[in-house]
Order: structure tokens, then C-alpha cells, then sequence
């Protein structure tokens, strides 16, 4: 694979993560909960790029998890859990 084509591959996927990035605020949630990997990497830059998300990082996916269910609890709002598996 040449730069070029794999930094093309990386915009496209960057797009496709800005667009459902997109959709979940559309949908009301702008709440993230993750353990960041490198499979959602691209989802988790996209978010970061935008003003209006609030992103909540955790070293353990359960405890993401755990988190995102309480917010959502607490506040009557949806959560996102972002998670790799």
C-alpha cells in the first residue's frame, strides 16, 4: 500500500466515524464512556473533535460500562459505552 492510499483509507475512515459520531448526538446522546484500543481509535478522534461531546475514559471496559449505566441513571440522559470487543 503506497502514503498516499493509506492516508486515503485513513480519511474515509475518519469521515465514516464523524458521521456516526454525528448520528448519536442527533439521537440525544452526547455522553461517552470508553477504554480506548486501536479499534476505536477513529470513532474516539472524531468525538474528541467536537465541542459538544463529553467523553469519560476508563482503563477497564466493565468499569465503562459500569459508569455509562449510572450516568444514565443519575441523569435521565443516554449514554454511550464505546467499547473494543
Amino acid at each position: 500500500m503506497t502514503c498516499q492510499a493509506a492516508q486515503q483509507r485513513l480519511d474515509t475512515t475518519l469521515r465514516e466515524q464523524a458521521l456516526r459520531g454525528e448520528e448519536c448526538v442527533r439521537q440525544g446522546c452526547k455522553t461517552f464512556f470508553s477504554s480506548p484500543g486501536s479499534r476505536n481509535s477513529p470513532l474516539l478522534y472524531a468525538l474528541a473533535q467536537r465541542s459538544d461531546c463529553l467523553i469519560d475514559i476508563h482503563f477497564d471496559e466493565r468499569g465503562s460500562a459500569f459508569q455509562a449505566l449510572g450516568h444514565a441513571k443519575a441523569s435521565g440522559n443516554p449514554a454511550v459505552l464505546i467499547s473494543t470487543s
